[in-house]
């Protein structure tokens, strides 16, 4: 019995803290929707006299958030490779219609 009391449990760390990181093809995404939020907010303080609703704010942060999206969107498919898989998939369509 006094064997049972000796053994000790170890639980692991949580992860808080830690960050999981996506994809790479979305690093430069995540880098530029982060270095927007910083400047918006740099703006922000700069602009003090001039009031704007939290709404207001959320709502010009989304347009921006999509401009930068589609824009990445689009570099990301003018990329020779996506070109290349597109026109693959392409071919393997009409292949299957024959």
């Amino acid at each position: 019995m006094a064997e049972e009391h000796s053994s000790v449990m170890v639980t692991p760390a949580p992860a808080v803290g830690l960050k999981r990181s996506g994809p790479a093809s979305t690093a430069s995404l995540r880098k530029r929707v982060h270095d927007y939020i910083n400047k918006e907010i740099a703006a922000g303080e700069e602009e003090g006299a001039g009031f704007i609703t939290p709404q207001k704010k959320l709502l010009n942060s989304i347009e921006m958030v999509e401009k930068i999206v589609t824009s990445e969107i689009k570099r990301m498919q003018s990329t020779p490779r996506a070109k290349r898989e597109e026109r693959e998939t392409v071919v393997k369509h009409l292949v299957s219609l024959r």
